[in-house]
């Protein structure tokens, strides 16, 4: 049986000192004109010339230039070089006055394959993302241990604690990835180790774990991008938002003089601590634009969000009395070393559409802390105050400000136009940290307080004896009524940790979940929570609430998320299906990663990034991964949903420690905390009807499965039978749906069938145990079912149901 090894190194080249720049993005590769080296992949920076025994590495800063080589030891150079998968782009080489010379349409490949380049081991070379891969496919028989690569021309190369080779060459630091390698087995996907090890004179071999020499070891296709930029200094505050294309617009703060920017509304630092505002390409390779944002005094980020229009919403506490303004609806001017809230506006590219501030002229301290939109282009952002008599417009629920310090959330329209806003709070201090807008306009906000809140139609309606207590309220789209209120918490603090350590979403149905962290032991866990007891020194916590119930039946569900040590959670974002995705970090050395996107790391001393997805029902942890190196500590602070199974984490931390991807973007480092953000492309499992199916004796006969196809999940495809006796029917599984007529009278709902069995339907139904690998390389592919019950009742003696789409994945 044929059989294949794959076991990948990346080479992703970064150039200090060009913070603002990918130097390495080659894409094709294109043939020479016969001549060795027999292939060239180009790049902005960077240039790359692969053959059977290796590649040369050449780049370019300014005037200067520098390389070096990757040389396969004891490779084989008589052999085949071939191009595969063919791309569209065609190269002309014209230079000179003699046609003759020129060479026309050239034609370019995404990969190179080189066979035999060892007994039993072909080289694959590709330009995946923008960086250089090479992948080693040894056949049985095949012995990776003949394989070796020297570095050749570099300074000095060196084996780091991550197992990357670092290739220091006078234009800087480059890097040779270790290789990261599983193997997909009957009991599911199983990583192999695999590392670098020396060999003596720059030239190393991988050695490998144990390893199934029959089946086929791959890379993990989960991770799409993770991109890394800084300063001279320190980044933090990180949140993030995607618009429809998929580009990421990351806010934060830094105190970096050389952050870098692009295309900038304002160039350079104007304060000790600054806003950044920085969007992403779809592919995470370039900034679009990238820009400081702030005057004089320090400025605080709070939160980003996207228009339907692609606008970015950036709000922020400001105390600059020469913030940037444009069309403004309160222009200020400013108390002196106050801070109030800033709203600003960018467009696509970067340019201002408008900002303001939110405030009076006499107001000292009402910081935004959340911001959020709706469908018709509105804003809206919350914090907290402790002026009286901030602008209501037309007048909110709450028309002054109660305590020392109360929440307030406030309006405006797309054009920046102020709607109206609300205090919200009774005694002491009450403060908003995060806000969303429902389907049906309803303004959900979440925030803390050491005392009271008004409540309405809670599930709790007391304030626990906590120091910290949390809070969710829903207000209309008006801000002028309270809908639903109530405290969410136990005995001890909760909502304590992080620079902002409550998030709120609220799903398609108009539930709304919030995540945070709690020390309380006794909160009001729900029958069936995915971890209903606490379990650490501090613990994440996720609740989902139905406004439109009230009391007790409000709590939908509320579940722990942690393991052995301190976990904390920090925001939320729920997908269509009422999935609810989190973001935060975990220090437990036992934590119950599910489908991890990187080998589990341990770490008492640093957090690392929690990115996790918990289930509609609050009851299944979908899907759970740590990021990050023991190294340096690396929250996942934000979370956000993109399109076509996007999911982006950002937060700040672990400085050159954060594991970038090839092809991200990423500057040299040299600050002590650097932003971050993560693509995570992860296909959700679902299942759904389609088409009308056709009626028996009793109607259409039911289909459906027992719970959705997860990865390493065995669903019951429940088969219906009203029939009142057993009958006999066909099952049909397919790999695409269709609409085909037939002799019967039915409609076809499934093509190219791979399972036809025929099956004996006990009266009230039967159900087919269907197992899924548990296999990555499985997300997103999908599966038609149909099923055909013989009717003698029926239209030509058989009843169709309706066709089933089952989607594989977490």
């Amino acid at each position: 049986m044929s059989s294949t090894l794959l076991a990948s190194a990346v080479l992703a080249v970064t150039l200090v000192p060009a913070p603002q720049e990918l130097l390495a993005r080659p894409r094709v590769f294109e043939p020479t004109a016969g001549v060795a080296p027999r292939w060239i992949a180009r790049g902005l920076e960077c240039e790359a010339a692969v053959d059977r025994d290796g590649a040369w590495l050449r780049m370019r800063r300014g005037d200067a230039a520098g390389g070096f080589g990757v040389r396969f030891v004891g490779a084989g150079a008589e052999g085949p070089a071939e191009g595969e998968a063919k791309t569209p782009q065609l190269v002309n080489h014209i230079r000179g006055a003699d046609p003759e010379t020129w060479r026309i349409g050239v034609p370019t490949f995404e990969r190179v394959r080189c066979a035999s380049v060892w007994p039993g081991i072909d080289v694959v070379w590709r330009a995946d993302g923008g960086a250089l891969e090479y992948d080693l496919c040894v056949a049985p028989g095949g012995d990776p241990s003949v394989f070796a690569v020297r570095i050749d021309g570099a300074e000095r190369v060196v084996l780091d604690d991550s197992g990357d080779l670092v290739v220091t060459t006078a234009l800087g630091e480059c890097r040779h990835h270790a290789p990261i390698a599983f193997q997909t087995t009957p009991e599911g996907r199983r990583e192999v180790a695999a590392r670098y090890v020396p060999r003596g004179d720059a030239t190393f071999a991988i050695e490998l774990g144990a390893w199934d020499r029959t089946r086929e070891l791959v890379i993990d296709p989960v991770i799409a991008y993770v991109a890394r930029f800084d300063g001279n200094d320190t980044e933090q505050q990180v949140s993030v938002a995607v618009d429809a294309q998929g580009s990421a617009v990351i806010v934060g703060q830094t105190s970096s003089t050389d952050f870098p920017v692009q295309n900038p509304l304002i160039g350079t630092r104007q304060s000790p601590t600054d806003v950044f505002v920085a969007k992403l390409s779809a592919d995470g390779s370039s900034l679009v634009y990238s820009t400081y944002l702030g005057g004089s005094a320090a400025d605080v980020p709070g939160g980003v969000a996207v228009l339907p229009n692609g606008n970015a919403v950036v709000a922020c506490s400001t105390g600059s009395p020469d913030y940037p303004l444009l069309n403004a609806a309160f222009p200020g001017p400013l108390v002196a070393f106050s801070g109030v809230a800033g709203v600003t506006v960018l467009s696509p590219t970067g340019t201002l559409v408008w900002s303001t501030y939110y405030t009076l002229t006499t107001a000292t301290n009402s910081p935004a802390r959340g911001v959020a939109t709706d469908a018709q282009g509105n804003v809206v952002i919350c914090g907290s105050t402790n002026t009286q008599g901030l602008p209501l417009g037309n007048g909110g629920f709450q028309t002054q400000r109660n305590g020392s310090v109360s929440a307030y959330v406030a309006r405006f329209d797309v054009n920046g136009a102020f709607l109206g806003a609300t205090y919200f709070g009774l005694t002491s201090t009450s403060e908003a940290l995060d806000v969303a807008v429902a389907v049906d306009g309803k303004i959900a906000v979440a925030g803390r307080t050491r005392f009271t809140v008004p409540i309405q139609g809670g599930f709790r309606t007391s304030h626990p004896s906590g120091d910290m207590e949390t809070w969710v309220a829903v207000f209309d789209s008006t801000l002028s009524n309270l809908v639903y209120s109530t405290y969410v918490g136990g005995s001890n603090d909760d909502g304590e940790v992080g620079f902002e350590p409550l998030g709120i979403d609220v799903d398609p149905l108009g539930c709304v979940v919030i995540a945070s962290n709690t020390r309380s032991n006794d909160l009001p866990t729900t029958p069936g929570a995915f971890k209903p007891t606490f379990g650490g020194l501090r613990d994440g916590f996720v609740a989902k609430l139905d406004p439109s119930l009230g009391g007790a039946a409000s709590l939908v569900f509320l579940t722990y998320l942690g393991g052995t040590a301190t976990d904390n959670l920090y925001d939320v974002a729920v997908d269509e299906n009422g999935h609810c995705w989190l973001a935060g970090a975990t220090r437990s050395t036992v934590f119950p990663y599910v489908h991890p996107v990187q080998q589990a790391v341990v770490s008492t001393q640093f957090d690392l990034a929690l990115l996790a997805m918990l289930d509609a029902s609050g009851s299944t942890l979908r899907f759970a991964s740590a990021l990050g190196t023991t190294i340096r500590g690396l929250n996942a602070d934000r979370v956000a949903l993109g399109p076509h199974d996007a999911v982006f984490f950002s937060g700040a931390g672990g400085g050159t420690d954060i594991p970038v991807t090839p092809g991200a973007f990423q500057t040299p480092g040299g600050g002590t905390s650097a932003v971050w953000v993560a693509r995570l492309e992860i296909p959700v499992a679902e299942q759904e009807l389609y088409g009308a199916g056709h009626p028996g004796t009793l109607g259409v006969p039911a289909l459906g499965a027992s719970i959705d196809p997860m990865l390493g999940s065995t669903p019951n495809l429940e088969l219906g039978n009203s029939l009142g006796q057993t009958t006999l029917a066909a099952l049909l599984i397919g790999l695409l749906p269709a609409n085909l007529p037939t002799p019967f009278d039915g409609t076809l709902l499934v093509d190219l069938i791979i399972f036809a069995p025929s099956l004996l339907v006990a009266p009230g139904g039967s159900t087919l145990p269907l197992a899924i690998p548990d296999d990555n390389a499985l997300s997103g592919a999908q599966l038609f079912v149909q099923e055909v019950v013989v009717d003698v009742g029926a239209s030509q003696g058989l009843a169709f149901s309706r066709g089933l789409r089952l989607r594989i994945g977490v």
